[in-house]
């Protein structure tokens, strides 16, 4: 197993989570530059624990939940 570090909390933790087959699962974000037309050049990755992963998504679904 791969050992990473959180890049927004720290911690230690092994890889977890999908490869390219589970697109609906993150295990990281990208940050990127998104063009008119579509496509997009990620800038910077980050890896991001099980824990700051799930307060992502919920970050993420509160923000949106009214639209």
């Amino acid at each position: 197993m791969t050992t990473r570090k959180c890049d927004r909390c720290g911690k230690f933790y092994e890889r977890y989570g999908p490869t390219f087959n589970y697109p609906d699962k993150p295990n990281g974000i990208v940050y990127a530059a998104l063009y008119d037309d579509h496509t997009y050049r990620g800038l910077k990755k980050f890896d991001l624990c099980p824990e700051c992963t799930d307060k992502l998504k919920k970050w993420i679904s509160e923000e949106y939940s009214d639209e």
